[in-house]
């Protein structure tokens, strides 16, 4: 209750709220709270009014509004946004009338001798069963019986790569200089509901992977002016993991770019303030990697004998820092689930959830 008459009463309006909120502000002349969401590869503007619990999108002419700031009393915005192959531009917004207009696109003079290329999205249904959104951008006068080298783009963090232009991955700069630029959005993007923002937790890449694998496969096939041959692929972050991991099981990339990939969970909690937070979490398991046809001996090896412990199956830690958690979840796969578990409670402040072969778990 923004008005503090109802103390105690709170409720979560977003939580089947499939857009990620960025922003919100309670608009004090109409009572409304307005919210900045990030609706897959859009940024909108959202009304949701209070007494009816309703959401709705306010038309703007841009694809990634990116910016507002909402006049105190009168029911205007001022928003700044980009869309695919359209700079900046400054916009007035009647919440009253749910209209907006361009009042200033101060790149417009600057873009105009500019030559654009074109562009068309490009959507998949995974083997998993999801759909995958997607896009290509186009070199400017595309020759569809040429061949032409392509950049992979994918996501960073793991927020979606917006439709917005420009910025530090500039994909239409890319297309200028000849690439055809195919940008998906895998498993784990936020900004598609909680499920599938969620899709790659603990899961290490695999899921993701095989879908940039896929996707890229099924773009191959859809565009064949596109040179199988000369294909990169980029990534920042938990993209950048992604990419290196990504060579590791392809050879479909000519070249690969990393940019701040995470290649160790311990070195991560050093390199920023969010890696005390974010990584206190580490999982040790005996999936995905396997060195023998029997799938007996995986990457966690116990010295003593030189084998792959059979006990448990995965154990996941909380500490209070991520190097805790990463030597701890290893110490308990070596263990087992009982003196694991046990060897967990002697350390203040961390807790583990393992299970074991036949699927029991253990705190």
């Amino acid at each position: 209750d923004p008005a503090g008459e109802l103390p105690g009463s709170v409720k979560a309006v977003t939580r089947e709220f499939d857009p990620a909120v960025n922003s919100a502000v309670w608009h004090r002349g109409d009572g409304n709270l307005y919210i900045h969401a990030e609706d897959g590869e859009f940024e909108r503007l959202v009304r949701y009014e209070p007494a009816a619990g309703t959401f709705k999108v306010i038309p703007l002419p841009v694809e990634v509004a990116s910016s507002f700031s909402h006049a105190r009393n009168a029911p205007v915005v001022v928003a700044i946004g980009t869309s695919m192959w359209t700079p900046s531009q400054v916009m007035a917004v009647d919440l009253a009338r749910d209209s907006a207009q361009v009042i200033d696109a101060p790149a417009e003079d600057w873009f105009e001798p500019v030559r654009m290329g074109g562009s068309e999205d490009f959507a998949f249904k995974s083997e998993g069963g999801k759909t995958i959104a997607g896009r290509l951008y186009f070199p400017p006068g595309l020759d569809r019986e040429k061949k032409y080298p392509a950049i992979v783009y994918y996501y960073g963090g793991t927020s979606p790569v917006g439709r917005g232009f420009g910025g530090r991955y500039p994909k239409e700069w890319w297309a200028a200089n000849g690439y055809v630029v195919y940008v998906l959005q895998p498993s784990g993007a936020t900004g598609y509901g909680q499920e599938f923002s969620a899709a790659h937790v603990n899961d290490w890449g695999s899921t993701t992977l095989d879908e940039v694998m896929e996707g890229t496969g099924k773009m191959l096939e859809a565009f064949p002016f596109v040179d199988g041959e000369r294909l990169g692929c980029i990534g920042a972050s938990y993209g950048g993991f992604m990419t290196m991991s990504l060579v590791t099981k392809t050879d479909m990339f000519a070249a690969a770019v990393s940019h701040a990939g995470i290649s160790g969970l311990a070195s991560y909690w050093g390199e920023g303030y969010w890696g005390a937070a974010y990584s206190t979490v580490a999982t040790s398991g005996s999936y995905e990697i396997y060195f023998d046809p029997e799938q007996k001996n995986h990457h966690i090896i116990d010295s003593r004998n030189g084998v792959s412990p059979e006990k448990s199956q995965s154990v996941s830690v909380v500490a209070p820092t991520a190097m805790e958690a990463d030597a701890l979840a290893t110490s308990v796969f070596l263990l087992g689930p009982d003196r694991g578990a046990a060897f967990i409670e002697s350390f203040p402040g961390c807790a583990c959830l393992i299970v074991d072969r036949h699927g029991r778990q253990v705190r």
